[in-house]
């Protein structure tokens, strides 16, 4: 206990603003607390409350029974602090930030408009795979491809700064890998 407690306490000093961002969710969903109808397994009244991210988007959380050694302390239900500290990140994340790039590459491919034009074929949470019809002219297209994305999507700075507001300083680095199939790729550097 007393060695993740250390290590929990470090994590928090390294990143001093979390632990603060955290405990803002968590007030605002406990202000927000209101009555769902619902009883937890054991029958107690279960609360929902709501957090809306920096985005607008709204997260929906339900109290649920509590641990034991919170129902030894007289609180019989509670609301999860992993989905707090877990949903607005990975919804900001793979809800927000993600879809925005894929539409900016998306319209960046689409104009192309050419027949050796690459397609995006797929995502894997922060990832894209990318087919480019071979041709004669492959490295050049790969080149002028990965040159691009990539300012693409170092840009999310100013992505989010145009649609959301949010400005930050926090860098976002992208890197490729090329290859004949998926199982097969490389990193790649200009």
């Amino acid at each position: 206990m007393k060695r993740a407690q250390e290590f929990i306490d470090n994590y928090y000093t390294r990143y001093w603003g979390l632990k603060a961002f955290q405990d803002s969710v968590a007030e605002e969903v406990e202000a927000s607390k209101f009555k769902t109808g619902k009883h937890t397994s054991t029958g107690y009244p279960i609360h929902g409350g709501i957090y809306r991210s920096i985005t607008g988007r709204s997260y929906y959380f339900e109290e649920q029974d509590a641990p034991e050694w919170m129902r030894e302390k007289g609180t019989y239900t509670s609301f999860s602090p992993t989905k707090f500290k877990n949903y607005p990140i990975q919804g900001f994340a793979t809800g927000d930030v993600v879809p925005e790039m894929l539409g900016r590459v998306n319209r960046y491919l689409y104009s192309w408009k050419r027949t050796d034009n690459p397609l995006l074929i797929n995502t894997v949470h922060d990832s894209m795979l990318l087919d480019v019809p071979p041709n004669d002219n492959i490295t050049s297209i790969m080149r002028h491809v990965v040159v691009d994305l990539q300012a693409i999507l170092e840009d999310v700075p100013k992505a989010l700064e145009e649609r959301w507001g949010i400005t930050t300083d926090l860098p976002f680095n992208v890197g490729f890998e090329v290859g004949d199939s998926w199982g097969t790729t490389k990193k790649y550097s200009i």
